[in-house]
């Protein structure tokens, strides 16, 4: 209602200026345009820039020298769940843990005597540590979608369930995705459980067997005309009726400087030289539907997007983590709890 009555007092407004004014009818329709056309181009310029949305988030992970492990940072569910998923896909897998020994991380960088230039090496264990990442990524999106579109009620119609065998492409450039989700009847370290313990009702959604072997359910519930493709070696596409997702992890390479007095206060690490820390960027661009915008039908049915890319950075981003443990102030405490030991010390 105000906003019709906003309407009518400018046309109101306008046309006794017009009269007092004496502009002619050709001039008017010749304004009226240009303001037109000024505000629809102002508009169009607010839409596009929010069709297009992107998110860069980095995580971290730590990785000892020595015995070529990675070092479980403990409360960061990125690197708990980087650190697991290697050993199960090695419990399962020895020529996956051979070509882990055989190419280090260690090795990843390398040094060209004739350019004098430092370059990165694409090594086994690289590929790996990728293919992990964006296990853990794809893997955080199928819990969240399962969960969201379990709490509220939808017409399952309009709804679509991608498994392993609707995401070829998918599945099969990632050997974690592969080896975790295969049905348990068809693992040497399943079989057994399964033919003497089968469930009589429900799924099994998650289950770890002897030496940290692993199994999780996956699947993407998505909306009913959605699609799912791998667009490169690292970037997959989820292309929905109201926007189109990409998800893609990088993996460069580059060492990370952690806090300092982080290795050996928190993570119990007295070799630091056997240290190294690396940094892991998951890259999250929407497009979304021009016209999608433009109508409010079937939004329901993709609202988890904020939620999920909000949850995704709480547990991947390194610097959520830090203020998570509120590493800041644990290091004053420390600080201030080792100086006051060493002048009771001095003291006694």
């Amino acid at each position: 209602m105000a906003a019709v009555l906003l309407a009518l007092g400018v046309n109101v407004l306008a046309s006794a200026i017009a009269a007092i004014l004496g502009i002619s009818n050709e001039w008017l329709l010749l304004l009226g345009l240009s303001m037109v056309f000024l505000a629809f181009a102002l508009i169009s310029r607010k839409f596009i820039e929010k069709r297009h949305v992107k998110r860069s988030f980095e995580g971290l992970f730590a990785h000892r020298k020595n015995d070529n492990a990675l070092i479980k940072i403990p409360r960061y569910d990125f690197s708990e769940s980087l650190t697991s998923c290697l050993q199960s896909l090695f419990a399962e897998n020895e020529a996956m843990k051979k070509l882990w020994d055989k190419e280090p991380l260690s090795e990843i960088h390398d040094y060209d005597k004739e350019s004098q230039k430092a370059y990165i090496k694409n090594v086994a264990s690289k590929a790996l540590i990728e293919e992990a990442a964006e296990y853990y990524l794809l893997n955080r999106l199928s819990m969240h979608l399962s969960g969201f579109f379990s709490k509220l009620q939808f017409d399952d119609d309009l709804l679509k369930k991608f498994g392993r065998e609707d995401i070829p492409s998918v599945l099969f450039k990632n050997r974690f995705l592969d080896t975790f989700s295969k049905p348990m009847i068809e693992r040497p370290a399943f079989v057994d459980s399964v033919m003497t313990d089968k469930p009589s009702h429900g799924k099994i959604v998650a289950s770890f067997g002897p030496n940290n072997a692993r199994f999780e359910f996956f699947e993407l519930v998505l909306p009913r005309e959605a699609r799912v493709t791998r667009v490169s070696e690292r970037r997959i596409e989820i292309d929905t009726p109201k926007f189109c997702l990409h998800l893609e992890v990088n993996f460069p390479g580059y060492n990370k400087a952690l806090p300092a007095g982080f290795e050996k206060l928190y993570l119990g690490e007295d070799d630091q030289l056997s240290l190294s820390v690396y940094s892991l960027e998951v890259r999250i661009s929407v497009d979304f539907n021009a016209l999608g915008l433009l109508t409010r039908a079937g939004w329901e049915y993709h609202m988890w997007l904020d939620s999920f890319i909000a949850s995704f950075e709480r547990r991947f981003a390194y610097d959520s983590f830090f203020e998570t443990i509120d590493w800041d102030r644990a290091m004053t405490v420390a600080r201030v709890m080792g100086v006051h030991a060493e002048s009771s010390e001095r003291h006694w």
